[in-house]
């Protein structure tokens, strides 16, 4: 989804057509390499730059819809039960899409390859302290400098990295940098959530007092006309601002999922190659099939396949978030740092929430009524014993 989202960006800011814009997003690979040789503080503040732009452009577009937004109507939106219109299977298509675009199955891999890489243990002094907090982790000789692509030849891969005194972290210590990175992708997310209650209120904005046949044109191909609208209700500078923060989300995106795929390949498969390669190859996967969908079947249908791919995202959200909530629910695995109590019933909702929804998508779209019923129902069904097995396996 980002790479066409970055391509619709670079059309509306500069007028580069759709399947040139994806071409150039190649480049994007380049400039996480050359940020990932500046250390990862780098690479942090570059994110969080991003993060700052799209906030500032979607500020500067509420700027313009001021007069029409109500703080309690904003309020009331957020906190009211929703409701699936019809057609219920087109609606919940769009939903599950929604959850998969916000939450990314291969955003669990980075976060935990992110704390993973944190230094903890500071202070040789702590060791033999009163108490379990302030004993050792026990761990194996690990990859320390993972994050950085400097580990050398041969090292043992583990599950907790020794610190800059080449000590294992304690408890205490390994519960801070837990701490701490919850406290970021907490803000991180209350940035996300301001940013996607501002697109609904500029959404709402604009198509306030249009056509209907204009409506269902946005509503069936937003990035295409978007842009025109927009401009038309609000202004020239409204449309720039739209189009920097989508490129700015498309890079931040691109890039997140490039250091994921990193992550995935070298903890998964121990598949070690050279930055520049990984992100040629990462950059291959998601460019080729852009390129052809656009190639073959237009812009409409590069939108219709961000959307495909956002549901697909939902489809495999389970399948990461089963093993990590079983994982970090198991003594066995995390000794004294287990999630227990209520952060594990918590955890466990969460995950039969997201598994639900997508079962629920499934069963909507197999009884709409559409054509190839035997095919959707078996996939339908496949899926749903998958799901359900997972939820069972957490339990």
């Amino acid at each position: 989804p980002e790479v066409i989202g970055t391509a619709f960006a670079l059309k509306m800011l500069f007028g580069i057509p759709v399947t040139a814009g994806i071409l150039v997003t190649s480049t994007s690979a380049m400039l996480f390499l050359l940020l990932q040789q500046l250390g990862a503080r780098v690479l942090e503040c570059f994110f969080a730059l991003l993060v700052g732009v799209i906030s500032f452009c979607f500020i500067a577009e509420l700027n313009f819809v001021g007069d029409h937004i109500s703080v309690g109507g904003v309020f009331a939106g957020l906190f009211s039960v929703g409701y699936l219109k019809d057609p219920v299977h087109v609606s919940a298509y769009i939903a599950v899409s929604m959850l998969g675009a916000l939450v990314m199955p291969h955003n669990l891999f980075l976060h935990s390859a992110i704390v993973l890489a944190r230094d903890k243990a500071t202070d040789p002094s702590q060791d033999g302290g009163p108490g379990e907090e302030f004993q050792r982790l026990n761990t194996s000789e690990v990859d320390s400098s993972s994050y950085h692509d400097k580990a050398p030849e041969g090292t043992k891969r583990g599950t907790i990295v020794r610190g800059s005194s080449g000590l294992p972290p304690t408890v205490l210590q390994s519960k801070l940098v837990v701490l701490y990175s919850g406290l970021e992708s907490a803000l991180a997310l209350g940035f996300s959530l301001f940013i996607n209650v501002a697109v609904v209120l500029v959404a709402h904005s604009t198509v306030e007092g249009v056509s209907p046949e204009e409506k269902q044109k946005l509503i069936d191909q937003p990035l295409q006309n978007a842009p025109q609208m927009l401009k038309n209700v609000l202004g020239t500078a409204a449309r720039t601002f739209f189009g920097c923060a989508l490129l700015a989300s498309g890079l931040s995106s691109t890039m997140t999922g490039t250091l994921a795929g990193q992550y995935v390949m070298e903890g998964f498969v121990d598949f070690r190659i050279k930055p520049a390669l990984r992100a040629f190859i990462t950059r291959l996967v998601a460019i080729v099939p852009s390129l052809l969908v656009t190639i073959i079947a237009g812009e409409s249908g590069s939108e219709a396949l961000i959307v495909f791919s956002s549901v697909v995202l939902s489809f495999e959200l389970p399948f990461a978030l089963i093993p990590l909530v079983k994982f970090v629910c198991s003594k066995k695995i995390m000794g004294p740092l287990v999630v227990k109590g209520a952060e594990k019933w918590i955890a466990l909702t969460i995950s039969v929430v997201v598994i639900l929804a997508n079962v629920f998508m499934l069963g909507s779209f197999v009884f709409s009524g559409e054509s190839d019923e035997e095919n959707k129902g078996v996939t339908a069904f496949v899926y749903a014993v998958c799901l359900l097995g997972g939820a069972g396996y957490m339990f």
